[in-house]
């Protein structure tokens, strides 16, 4: 996977108008902008956090039905560690809410549900960590999970004809990372995305009138004299 990349220098009009009436270096002011998308978007990836227990009850709910979920390799393979020279029982059954509840001897799919329904709720909120960067972005940095790994790269990068802030998913950083990398192919990580650059740029170009009325202000200032 060559990793997904969300580039705060294709904001390029507002971020240009932005530069016009700011004192400070196209390094810098990547380095806020996108620390500042990288804020917003945690804070808006936190808010859709299910809790625990919905998210728990829900996954039961689907087996309960009779319905499936994928299972990771990592849950197959501890639930065949823990039932190493035991004997199975209930193979054929699936995971019930009691069964999750209680210590209970269980056989390797249900077992397997469990331990997957146990990383998925540990996992809650991983969007939300992938953006817990600085507030300006130093030139490379990533944000590392609560278990060790790391979630995303960020990247100032510039050149001779501008520059770009980069928070990259994917590209052969670790499993989990793959994992966010195909996390933000789908609809809702995309829309939640699309909404939050929208509040970057309108930010942006708040401050961009604030700007431009100061000079404006100071050049008639100028003029009067």
């Amino acid at each position: 996977m060559t990793g997904i990349k969300h580039d705060i220098g294709d904001i390029r009009a507002a971020l240009a108008e932005y530069s016009r009436y700011s004192r400070r270096d196209a390094e810098y002011i990547l380095a806020k902008q996108g620390g500042k998308f990288a804020r917003e978007l945690r804070f808006a990836f936190r808010d859709i956090v299910r809790s625990r227990d919905w998210l728990r009850q829900h996954l039961l709910n689907i087996l309960e039905r009779g319905g499936k979920f994928h299972i990771r390799d990592a849950a197959i393979k501890a639930a065949q560690k823990q039932l190493a020279g035991k004997k199975q029982t209930g193979k054929n059954r699936q995971l019930t809410a009691g069964e999750f509840a209680v210590k209970k001897e269980l056989g390797l799919p249900a077992l397997a549900a469990k331990r997957e329904i146990g990383i998925r709720v540990a996992g809650r909120g991983v969007l939300a960590r992938a953006f817990a960067f600085a507030s300006t972005l130093p030139r490379r940095s990533a944000s590392i999970s609560k278990f060790g790994g790391a979630l995303s790269i960020a990247e100032v990068q510039t050149h001779a004809g501008g520059g770009s802030a980069v928070i990259e998913f994917g590209g052969g950083i670790g499993r989990l990372n793959q994992s966010l990398a195909t996390a933000f192919t789908r609809r809702r990580p995309l829309q939640v995305v699309s909404a939050v650059e929208q509040i970057v740029i309108r930010d942006i170009m708040v401050e961009v009138q604030r700007r431009r009325g100061q000079a404006i202000e100071a050049m008639l200032r100028r003029i009067k004299k």
